[in-house]
């Protein structure tokens, strides 16, 4: 199967559902990742944030392909469109964060085919969010995977910590001791 996960920023797909993408990777399926605000230097140095990105694309086995913002919503989509994913991971669409909310849009246009399953991540700044399916994950492998982000956890000294504990949060929803997991709000899901 192809997956695609979308991001505003080097990082977001990370925190959001990098421990299921890892989980993707085990399963043998392709997965492929957009950034559609790849350019934007209020995250940090850009040139930096690319060279993160492509070690976390190492671990994923994962292509990336990155959008500056000169590009136009119609442009990013058509060439997303492009790849015709099974399954597609978007930001959920009620953020503070305006580049997530575009980036939600943009992934909603990728998702009007039908034929696609498509799963809403929580970023740092998601709000009046209620996840409806629950992925459970390594977080140890997850953390080492976000940890490639120095930047973000130099810039954000609470950066792991606030991930951390989201997923164990969620982890407490399900059945048993000591899991993790990330959280998703269902947009389509399909089985075959």
């Amino acid at each position: 199967m192809k997956i695609l996960a979308l991001g505003s920023h080097y990082d977001d797909i990370e925190f959001g559902c990098g421990g299921t993408l890892i989980k993707e990777r085990d399963r043998g399926n392709e997965i492929y990742l957009g950034i559609t605000h790849a350019d934007d230097p209020r995250g940090g140095d850009v040139a930096n944030r690319i060279l993160e990105q492509r070690e976390s694309c190492l671990m994923l086995d994962a292509c990336v392909f990155s959008f500056d913002q000169s590009r136009s919503t119609e442009e990013k989509v058509g060439m997303l469109d492009e790849m015709s994913p099974d399954i597609l991971y978007i930001p959920f669409e009620d953020d503070y964060h305006q580049h997530h909310k575009d980036t939600a849009m943009i992934g909603f246009a990728v998702a009007r085919k039908r034929n696609i399953q498509v799963l809403k991540y929580l970023n740092q700044s998601s709000h009046s969010c209620y996840p409806n399916y629950l992925s459970v994950i390594d977080i140890e492998k997850k953390k080492k995977l976000v940890s490639v982000f120095k930047s973000q956890n130099g810039r954000q000294p609470k950066f792991m910590e606030i991930m951390e504990a989201q997923n164990r949060y969620f982890g407490s929803l399900v059945s048993g001791n000591g899991h993790y997991a990330e959280g998703f709000v269902v947009h389509r899901l399909i089985d075959y």
